[in-house]
């Protein structure tokens, strides 16, 4: 089964801010975001003049396009982030530096050890080579006979 892309804050707040969600949909369709990419980029909406147009964005975005994954402690999610930050996930959830791209990673990956085919929108170096090291770890596990789905990177 393939998923709806997952993104992160950096993407979301560029598309979102100038008024471009409709090109961002019309490319990559409905999308998905952990619950702590939607607190940061509604942090930094607040925060920041150039990313205000971004809140009202996303008080309009219905579920069909877009849908908030849940950010609570579940085994795999908890040991995604484990694997990805060497932290309890509550731990890492209280640390702010690089949490949406950890937490994009994290779900994710659990969503290719269910057998899903995930495709993950990020920005940042540091997040995309967590991407690439779950890439080549799930790689390695269909290699081993473990049905897994594929991560790309866009």
């Amino acid at each position: 089964m393939t998923e709806r892309p997952i993104i992160d804050a950096g993407p979301g707040l560029n598309f979102f801010s100038i008024h471009k969600e409709r090109l961002l949909f019309a490319t990559l369709g409905p999308l998905s975001a952990p619950e702590c990419v939607r607190d940061e980029m509604l942090r930094k909406a607040r925060q920041d003049s150039r990313f205000a147009a971004t809140q009202r964005v996303i008080d309009k975005l219905s579920d069909r396009l877009m849908r908030w994954l849940s950010d609570d402690v579940t085994d795999e999610l908890e040991a995604a982030v484990h694997r990805l930050s060497n932290l309890p996930m509550v731990t890492r959830l209280q640390q702010s530096d690089d949490l949406g791209e950890t937490m994009v990673v994290a779900h994710a990956a659990v969503l290719a050890e269910a057998g899903s085919d995930v495709t993950v929108l990020i920005d940042d170096q540091r997040g995309a080579q967590m991407a690439t090291a779950e890439r080549h770890r799930l790689h390695r596990r269909r290699l081993l006979g473990h049905p897994t789905g594929p991560i790309s990177l866009i």
